[in-house]
């Protein structure tokens, strides 16, 4: 709830004087209303990633043109900062989950909701300063000294939240259209050490694994008032942590049984889903021609 208030009130402070007072209220209230949408899900908001990934429009394409895409829009973005490709972007996504996707808009932003309070809470120590006069657009007294706005800080902060969010934006659009067996074949390609895929397979299905141990253990915590009182809660707590690590090295175990059981020789094979090359070099030829023409169209502005 507090994250939730001080995440509108710092996008109200970034939005004011840039756009219509209504529209900046607006997108504050839209900020406070996300941030206290509560959907949760079981397996957390990577097994939202996981399932909208394996219905994706675009699974078919070959990871490595996606993520070389990707990653060089971001290297792009870090270096050049311009500010037509951050906002070009932030619309593009929306657009494409609102009216391409089959999920619609309702998972990306059951994922933006986390990366997008963390920016903003992160843009505090950038917007706020200390002063003995109160220099700023917004001062509030603080006994001999004032917490100061400034001009200059505020014009920082929009630049550093459109290039986070763009960023994250186009990650999460990474992941919402590759499956994680993509992914990972991608790197293989790529030559990367077969231990370094292995440990980050196993990382990432180990997640879910104890996401959903621990969401069947605080239901059950819930049901017995185990955080009714500070005592009685900070001894749940550490009831379900040491749950948590019995289970999990008890799933490792298991698991480790299992795969040796089924002959697992050191390496472990992905099945990948068959790309459609055709489709994929028209997707980096239509998004060569979108990055070429932000960054020629802010040249001229």
């Amino acid at each position: 709830m507090v994250l939730s208030l001080i995440s509108a009130l710092v996008l109200y402070i970034l939005t004011r004087g840039l756009l219509p007072g209504p529209l900046s209220l607006g997108l504050s209230g839209l900020a406070l209303i996300l941030g206290l949408w509560n959907h949760s899900h079981e397996g957390g908001d990577l097994m939202v990633l996981e399932h909208v990934a394996q219905k994706s429009r675009l699974k078919d394409l070959d990871p490595l043109v996606k993520l070389g895409a990707s990653l060089f829009t971001i290297f792009l973005l870090v270096g050049l900062r311009p500010p037509l490709l951050m906002g070009g972007l932030l619309f593009l996504v929306v657009s494409f989950f609102a009216f391409f996707e089959t999920q619609g808009l309702g998972p990306f932003l059951d994922l933006l909701k986390g990366p997008l309070v963390f920016i903003l809470m992160g843009l505090l120590g950038i917007l706020v300063d200390f002063s003995r006069i109160p220099l700023g657009l917004y001062n509030l007294p603080l006994g001999s000294f004032y917490l100061v706005i400034s001009q200059e800080s505020i014009l920082r902060a929009r630049e550093i939240f459109l290039l986070s969010l763009s960023s994250v934006s186009l990650l999460l659009v990474y992941g919402a259209t590759t499956p994680l067996g993509d992914s990972l074949g991608a790197l293989r390609r790529l030559h990367l050490p077969e231990l370094f895929i292995e440990i980050m397979y196993l990382t990432y299905r180990y997640i879910f694994l104890i996401l959903t141990s621990y969401h069947q253990l605080n239901q059950a915590a819930q049901a017995r008032l185990g955080y009714r009182g500070l005592k009685r809660t900070l001894g749940t707590l550490g009831l379900v942590a040491s749950r948590l690590l019995n289970g999990s090295l008890a799933m490792a175990f298991r698991s480790l049984e299992a795969m040796e059981s089924r002959l697992y020789d050191g390496q472990l094979i992905f099945l990948e889903s068959d790309f459609n090359r055709k489709k994929s070099r028209v997707f980096l030829t239509l998004w060569a021609l979108f990055v070429g023409a932000c960054l020629l169209g802010g040249s001229y502005l």
